[in-house]
């Protein structure tokens, strides 16, 4: 009978022995909560936005405090227990971060924890901005008639243009005169006379009429005969 309670005995611990070693990792189950209170050196802060994250939580668990005062405060329920839960804090003002902060802590299951850290305010400002933008629209001048007399002209002979242009937009516009060949009297104005050249043949003129921004221009033959 002794003999069979030592086997007994024996099966007993072979049993025992096949469950979790003292070198098996600790599964630990459950949820706990976090308590907030982050102190604020900024006045003005506007938003406190907390995210909990861990290597084993799938997505991180994000939260906005309430602020009031110079504090922000809140709690966080249903985070998964656990020994590496970090807390990272970001504190705006309107759309600008200002304030960073973490802190690792253990969650315990079916229990809360007090979170509490200060804040990093260094942060610097973002480097974007906002501006207003004005258009305008530039339309080209417009040439509405061009006159050459007499054509054709004689060698050496004499030929008055005259060109008309308006600007839609009203700006002031300068004129510019030029030929293959002959000279003008006021290159520069919106009436010129030219002094055809000594060779009979076709003689290119053209007048260019600038608003400040676009160039229109112009060009007709004058025939200068012998």
């Amino acid at each position: 009978m002794n003999f069979i309670r030592v086997i007994a005995a024996v099966a007993a611990v072979s049993l025992v022995g096949c469950g979790t070693s003292a070198n098996d990792p600790v599964k630990v189950s459950g949820t706990g909560m976090a308590e907030l209170g982050i102190p604020l050196e900024i006045s003005d802060i506007t938003d406190v936005v907390t995210t909990v994250s861990a290597p084993d939580i799938a997505a991180p668990i994000v939260a906005h405090l309430a602020v009031i005062g110079d504090m922000a405060t809140g709690l966080i329920a249903g985070i998964p227990a656990g020994l590496d839960r970090t807390f990272s804090v970001h504190a705006y003002v309107g759309t600008v971060l200002v304030c960073t902060g973490t802190e690792m802590v253990e969650i315990v299951a079916e229990a809360r924890v007090t979170v509490s850290m200060m804040l990093d305010c260094s942060v610097p400002p973002s480097s974007t901005g906002e501006a207003e933008v004005v258009a305008g629209f530039n339309f080209p001048p417009e040439i509405i008639s061009m006159t050459a007399t007499p054509s054709p002209v004689m060698v050496g002979g004499v030929v008055e243009f005259e060109v008309a242009a308006t600007d839609p937009n009203g700006d002031t516009l300068t004129y510019a005169w030029t030929a293959t060949d002959g000279a003008f009297s006021v290159p520069d104005a919106p009436a010129t006379s030219w002094t055809a050249p000594m060779t009979a043949g076709n003689y290119d003129v053209t007048i260019e009429i600038s608003d400040g921004v676009t160039i229109v221009s112009l060009t007709i033959t004058i025939v200068v005969v012998s």
